[in-house]
């Protein structure tokens, strides 16, 4: 009687283990396969609309305007993408830059690397040292720790009466430097 007992409960014990078992394996496999899938394509993770971001330096003082209807997060590779960012920053003088473009992405693990796509426009209001100045090209990289905007694609610059174009600028917009990388080209109108 007792083995009868014991066998009886070893074997109910054993069904229930298969049992359990089944599950485990037909629910786990789709999970996994969710999870990898969602890394595999860095599916967002989360995102905002209607973003404002403002930055301040160490005296208090706005450093930085971010604005973008959408921002989205992936997680995979760790970047932020910008849909028509729109970017306010100031130089030594305090005078700001404005930086606009259709796409934007924020490599957050590249020393928050700023890579800006499809028409990019930098626009520098008139300051105590500086004209207005106005930068177009199709691809710009921006670093916001140093202030430093860099492409290689085709560029034009305008400034009062200059047109000035160029393959490549590498750009301090701290101190409102601008760099010619290659096959620079001004027109100056004097006519004024």
């Amino acid at each position: 009687m007792i083995n009868n007992k014991f066998t009886k409960k070893s074997i109910s014990g054993l069904l229930l283990l298969i049992v359990i078992g089944i599950v485990v394996f037909i629910c786990l496999p789709k999970n996994i396969n969710i999870k990898l899938s969602n890394k595999k394509n860095n599916t967002p993770d989360w995102y905002m609309t209607e973003v404002t971001s403002t930055t301040y330096n160490s005296q208090g003082l706005v450093k930085g305007i971010l604005l973008s209807p959408k921002v989205t997060h992936h997680p995979l590779t760790n970047t932020i993408e910008l849909t028509r960012p729109n970017l306010t920053l100031y130089d030594s003088d305090r005078v700001p830059w404005h930086i606009t473009s259709l796409n934007g992405r924020i490599y957050q693990s590249q020393a928050n690397k700023v890579h800006l796509w499809n028409n990019v426009i930098i626009q520098q209001m008139p300051g105590p040292h500086s004209d207005s100045t106005t930068i177009s090209t199709n691809k710009l990289t921006y670093y916001p720790k140093t202030s430093f905007a860099h492409t290689n694609q085709p560029v034009t610059i305008t400034q009062s009466n200059s047109e000035m174009q160029s393959v490549g600028i590498d750009a301090d917009l701290k101190k409102g430097l601008i760099h010619f990388l290659s096959q620079s080209h001004i027109e100056y109108d004097d006519s004024d």
